[in-house]
């Protein structure tokens, strides 16, 4: 079966309460998941808020890590793979002093981003 007509099928059977700009999103999230998964060179949409949405929880665990030192989650949240990919879409207060302190206002700002987005998005 064809990866557009399989996410088509899943979304209809599945997701077809959620408004039109949610399951294109949806569409997007299980290519990009797809191309990931088979390491294919195709693009991902990094703006599509499922994707944004996986680069949180992943900054949430690293955050939220017991075995990880403020300078180690400072690093893995501070790079190209995580704040980078989207500093441009929320303001946050750098409060510049330790990075504890900096992990956590910018995991502040994320989160509400991410709560805000699911309010709207779920219309």
């Amino acid at each position: 079966m064809e990866l557009n007509v399989f996410v088509e099928d899943y979304i209809k059977q599945n997701h077809s309460q959620f408004s039109d700009k949610a399951q294109e999103e949806m569409r997007k999230a299980i290519r990009a998941g797809y191309y990931f998964a088979k390491g294919s060179d195709e693009p991902v949409d990094e703006d599509s808020f499922e994707f944004i949405k996986i680069i949180y929880d992943k900054a949430k665990k690293i955050h939220e890590a017991k075995d990880l030192e403020a300078s180690e989650k400072y690093d893995m949240i501070f790079n190209d793979n995580v704040s980078r990919k989207v500093y441009h879409l929320f303001d946050w207060a750098d409060p510049d002093t330790t990075y504890e302190e900096d992990v956590a206002a910018f995991m502040i700002a994320f989160k509400e981003y991410i709560e805000d987005q699911e309010r709207i998005n779920k219309y």
